[in-house]
């Protein structure tokens, strides 16, 4: 260290060596050689408003689900990566309070629990973002994130917002914890550093009703996607299967909406059609009426179903984009 830098440190040699307080300085080339990271701590003044949640994600629950798949001689039970949804991972419902700012600042910093320094081969953790458009609802799908975030071995991840006062007094978010490969129960700290009034609160994970069928594809009943009426160059739409689905009970709150989630293990392009007027029938003709999953998408597709009525037979079509 060079007489001039020790000055302007206020570094005392002599103090240092009758005294040990823990201060050391060391150069640049040495840290990149003998340390893997560096934790800078900030001014807590900074941030008033504050919460922890020290939380667990067992992985019994999130692959707790059965998947579809093609029969063939042999198959992984894996789930391919582009399969990948939130429809069980831990999410939270984030308000930010109107303050007379013009703007404020929101940390939210994911810390997952380790016992090996924090550096496991398949532990890769991170936080996605969505901006709140349906009233702390669950997300599903991995699109229309306002923050998409980076899967990291690093045991910390932090994601930093400035929020513009003027162009929206009080944001509302939607927070999902995930894991590249949900290898092991997850145990995570979230904690959450605002300027400004909040609230976050766990948005449950589970419905209180859920039934599960497992279920394949063959030759004879991979009709494919709907193909016209006029095209006969393979089975028919109706061949692909179907299954009834009956509700006891009077049509659901908007924020309790039943939801049709259907999984599988290949990356194949799937999707589903809903329908109330066949009286459990076979789907055979696409009309405007009916409820369908969008866009065949790959390793998964979903229905939030609106305006069920009781004691009605729905008619559910699982279908492959491709015969």
């Amino acid at each position: 260290m060079t007489s001039e830098v020790k000055q302007a440190l206020g570094y005392d040699v002599l103090g240092a060596l009758q005294y040990d307080n823990g201060i050391f300085y060391i150069d640049y080339a040495s840290v990149v050689q003998h340390f893997r990271s560096i934790y800078i701590n900030w001014n807590p003044e900074l941030f008033r408003h504050r919460c922890v949640f020290h939380l667990s994600c067992p992985l019994v629950r999130l692959w707790l689900r059965r998947v579809w798949c093609v029969k063939k001689q042999s198959q992984e039970d894996k789930p391919h990566h582009g399969s990948r949804h939130l429809a069980r991972n831990p999410q939270y419902h984030l308000v930010v309070h109107t303050t007379e700012r013009p703007k404020d600042y929101l940390w939210i910093l994911l810390s997952r629990h380790t016992v090996d320094g924090g550096y496991m081969g398949n532990d890769y953790t991170t936080v996605h973002l969505y901006k709140d458009e349906n009233n702390g609802k669950r997300v599903i799908s991995l699109s229309d994130r306002i923050h998409e975030g980076s899967y990291t071995s690093n045991p910390h991840y932090l994601v930093r917002l400035d929020l513009d006062r003027t162009t929206c007094a009080s944001p509302k978010y939607l927070l999902a914890v995930d894991q590249l490969e949900w290898t092991s129960t997850l145990n995570y700290t979230l904690s959450i550093f605002c300027t400004a009034p909040f609230e976050m609160n766990e948005i449950p994970r589970y419905f209180a009703y859920q039934v599960v069928r497992d279920g394949e594809w063959t030759p004879h009943t991979a009709a494919g996607s709907w193909r016209g009426a006029d095209d006969s160059s393979g089975p028919p739409f109706s061949a692909n299967p179907h299954f009834r689905l009956r509700f006891r009970s009077s049509s659901p709150s908007t924020a309790q909406r039943p939801i049709l989630l259907l999984e599988t293990r290949e990356a194949l392009y799937v999707g589903l059609r809903v329908a109330s007027d066949l009286n459990g029938g076979r789907i055979k003709a696409v009309k405007k009426t009916m409820q369908g999953s969008g866009a065949y998408r790959p390793g998964y597709a979903y229905i939030e179903l609106n305006d069920i009525l009781p004691d009605v037979l729905y008619s559910v079509a699982v279908s492959t984009f491709d015969p």
